[in-house]
């Protein structure tokens, strides 16, 4: 693998890894079609909370008073919306297409040849502390301090847990080495090795490559794109 510093990603290199839909796929893509449309998705999600938001908004009287969970949900609500509606509007981060999932392992020669094979790796220590940076400050990359314990970091879990409308218990085990953009193969962490190690990767319970965005992540940490991963089970 090519070292060298990576400014941007080509066209051809797009072309060799992401699905790009044509006009036609687009009008018929719909949710839980093939295609996963995310865009879609994030749209139908996003008038639900429009909606609500102005339901409760002609509702509420200005004196009315809260409990105390209600308020945190609601600030916890305005600082994720804030998040996101920052990064899509003034980071330099190109949200790309999805990767084609329909990429699976195959069979050669008797052998199987997974996913990595296809999908290149791009990674670089300014390219990994750029977009480590960017998943931290945007997608709740964390907790800083990894452990498997299940009673540690508290209020990243419990946040997590919120953001994902699941128990605590289901949140921490939504981790980065269940999740479909991790990648630890000997092939992936080979190509990770032109990044120093540093107090990050100390606790993070090894280290892996994140396809989606581009940067070495570890196995006890998560964040907010986490995305379930498919195992194919032999018959």
């Amino acid at each position: 693998m090519d070292n060298k510093k990576i400014d941007t990603i080509t066209e051809e290199d797009i072309a060799s890894t992401l699905y790009l839909m044509s006009e036609d796929e687009v009008e018929k893509a719909g949710p839980g079609e093939e295609y996963d449309y995310e865009g879609y998705m994030i749209k139908t999600q996003l008038r639900r909370v429009k909606a609500q938001a102005e339901e409760l908004v002609n509702s509420i009287r200005d004196d009315e008073q809260f409990p105390a969970w209600m308020q945190s949900k609601v600030t916890l609500a305005s600082e994720y919306m804030d998040g996101v509606y920052d990064f899509y509007k003034y980071s330099d981060y190109t949200i790309s297409s999805n990767i084609d999932k329909s990429l699976k392992k195959k069979e050669m020669m008797g052998e199987e040849e997974s996913e990595e094979e296809y999908i290149p790796i791009y990674i670089n220590e300014e390219i990994n502390s750029t977009n480590m940076a960017t998943v931290q400050k945007y997608w709740n990359l964390g907790p800083e301090r990894a452990s498997e314990d299940p009673e540690a970091n508290k209020e990243y879990w419990s946040s997590m847990a919120t953001a994902w409308m699941v128990p605590e218990t289901t949140a921490r085990r939504q981790v980065c080495a269940n999740c479909e953009y991790f990648n630890n193969t000997p092939k992936a962490l080979m190509a990770a090795d032109v990044v120093p190690f540093n107090s990050f990767d100390a606790d993070g319970g090894g280290r892996g490559y994140c396809h989606k965005f581009k940067f070495i992540c570890h196995n006890l940490r998560s964040c907010l794109a986490w995305e379930e991963k498919e195992y194919e089970v032999p018959d």
